[in-house]
């Protein structure tokens, strides 16, 4: 089931325009830095968006202008790991033809957020992801408060939730906050 539903979603997904992509992402960037717990953050994790995930640029820029210790995760085999980004840092494709930082990774044991791709969604809170693990294992390895990135039309009615699932604390897309 959870492969239909990440197929299905990530097909509607990339029937966004550049341009309604772009309008829309701005809008989920402004109000994921407008929440208490971003603004009050002083480490962060994101990810850089890639196949029509919301886009997370405005909230790196952010972060690096008002001096929170930023982090991006890269993949490295089947877990993924932090590596701190500065205005220096370079990017290049990495696994999966994934832009990633260069750098080591850090050692960092937790976060005060971490904001996470998704491919779908749920009022539940509970995230599809593209079906490696990776940010559920993340998840479980690093404490923070969990917020999903994405567009209103990968609202699903239900995701089916495994034990291992890690369930996000806010999901913000262009309406709304859940």
């Amino acid at each position: 089931m959870k492969g239909r539903l990440r197929k299905k979603y990530i097909m509607e997904r990339l029937t966004l325009s550049s341009q309604e992509s772009a309008a829309k992402s701005a809008l989920i960037q402004e109000k994921a830095m407008a929440t208490e717990a971003y603004r009050k953050a002083r480490r962060i994790s994101l990810y850089l968006a890639s196949e029509g995930e919301a886009k997370t640029e405005a909230i790196m820029e952010d972060c690096l202008r008002m001096k929170k210790e930023t982090y991006v995760a890269r993949i490295n085999g089947k877990t993924l790991e932090p590596v701190k980004v500065t205005k220096s840092t370079g990017f290049a494709k990495g696994m999966q033809g994934l832009t990633e930082p260069e750098g080591n990774a850090a050692q960092v044991t937790g976060f005060d957020v971490i904001i996470v791709p998704l491919v779908a969604f749920d009022t539940k809170r509970n995230r599809l992801g593209r079906g490696g693990g990776h940010y559920d294992r993340y998840l479980s390895q690093h404490p923070g408060y969990r917020i999903g990135l994405a567009f209103d039309m990968q609202e699903a009615e239900e995701i089916p939730a495994e034990g291992h699932d890690e369930k996000l604390d806010a999901i913000i897309t262009e309406t709304r906050t859940i």
